[in-house]
């Protein structure tokens, strides 16, 4: 009894073993696998971090139209000029003037001071200055209004020191009203504030989904645009179990991107020098119940291609809404709730969430629990959806 079982376990393992290998011969003689799965899924991650690899925009070219024209101006333009930020190189003489040297390009933003700054601040009233930055990138607008508030609490400081000495205040008394609760920032997880430290991690989560969806896509869709069906279910009878199959198939995938994704989600980032504070231990741990979520997803959609192109109409299109309906740009707490709840059935969303959690923050895996799960759910899930696509698909086929 234990020999027959043995027997058929052995070959069961042999045959699955057997589709392992025909669906690797298979992607080495596509060449548009090829491309998504190697050079897509290779590429893109370091062409990515090349675009961003600066963190942070630097020396931004401003002007300042100063109508106040005072000593108390041209010290808030000194500290705007001495920040990293921004680079004062324009006083235009007015805002038209100004508005025309930021639509030429010259000027990525400018600032406008008004006549009565000097005066309010000798009255001790509240002055004000104008920023306009140039929206188009997000990342001007940072800059521009970061740069002009660390220039008007510097400003205010010195002023606030003046005032005190005029009228004899020093000493701890001094110090206890200009300092009067002491603080010191620290920006966690994301020590240099740069926008590819904050953008590439659940990018390159998605970048695995994506290519690994494509890629099965454009397999499934050849044997059917071309009739070759025996590549979708193999033509004797002993191969047609469901599970060796489906097993067999995704052992091909998995195979393949247990490399591609470690180059993506571990080399890139310490190429570039993103945050990376995982463990190996972790980062295997989170990264096969995402591999096979994403497998198990990509055989139970790829029922609906017919033909090559249709992976990339149908899953290059959804790129961007699966990125956004991870929650690394929004709250997910603040995403309506028929939206969050289609979120959950894509791999990507606990699959973000849990490797910034251990690549970012340096979470461990019982730290990444309610994540871990919904991975492990959608593995369950998914399989069975694969294996009944499959079933489908061998009854068809007969």
């Amino acid at each position: 009894m234990f020999k027959e079982l043995y027997n058929k376990i052995k070959d069961g393992v042999m045959q699955m073993m057997h589709i392992t290998c025909n669906e690797l011969s298979t992607i080495f003689h596509d060449s548009g696998v090829m491309v998504i799965f190697f050079a897509a899924s290779l590429l893109y991650p370091v062409l990515y971090s090349f675009v961003y690899m600066y963190e942070t925009v630097r020396e931004v070219p401003i002007g300042i139209v100063d109508h106040s024209n005072s000593e108390m101006s041209r010290r808030f333009i000194r500290k705007v000029d001495a920040t990293p930020d921004l680079k004062v190189v324009s006083f235009p003489v007015s805002s038209e003037d100004a508005q025309q040297k930021f639509q030429k390009r010259e000027i990525f933003g400018f600032m406008v001071i008004p006549s009565d700054f000097s005066d309010k601040i000798a009255k001790g009233e509240q002055a004000s200055v104008l920023v306009f930055a140039n929206m188009s990138s997000l990342m001007y607008y940072k800059v521009m209004y970061v740069a002009g508030n660390y220039a008007c609490i510097d400003l205010g400081r010195e002023i606030r020191s003046e005032r005190l000495g005029m009228v004899g205040v020093v000493g701890k008394r001094f110090d206890a009203v200009i300092n009067a609760v002491p603080h010191e920032g620290h920006s966690l997880y994301n020590s240099k504030n740069g926008f590819s430290s904050y953008l590439l991690p659940p990018v390159l989560v998605l970048i695995i989904q994506q290519t690994l969806l494509i890629g099965i896509g454009i397999l499934v869709g050849t044997t059917r645009e071309e009739n070759l069906f025996h590549r979708l279910i193999p033509l004797q009878k002993k191969y047609h179990g469901t599970l060796r199959i489906v097993l067999g198939k995704a052992n091909a995938y998995l195979l393949l991107y247990v490399f591609i994704a470690s180059f993506v989600l571990l080399f890139v980032p310490y190429a570039f020098n993103f945050p990376q504070l995982l463990s190996p231990s972790t980062f295997y741990a989170f990264l096969f119940p995402y591999l096979l979520a994403c497998i198990f997803f990509g055989m139970t959609v790829s029922v609906f291609f017919r033909n090559r192109e249709m992976p990339f109409l149908l899953l290059v299109f959804t790129s961007l809404l699966f990125l956004f309906l991870s929650g690394y740009a929004w709250p997910t707490s603040n995403i309506h709730p028929v939206w969050r709840a289609i979120s959950m059935l894509i791999p990507s969303t606990p699959g973000v969430q849990a490797f910034l959690k251990i690549n970012s923050m340096g979470a461990s895996l019982k730290q990444i629990a309610p994540e871990y799960f919904t991975m492990l759910v959608q593995m369950g899930v998914y399989f069975i959806t694969a294996c009944l696509v499959y079933r489908w698909q061998i009854i068809r086929n007969k």
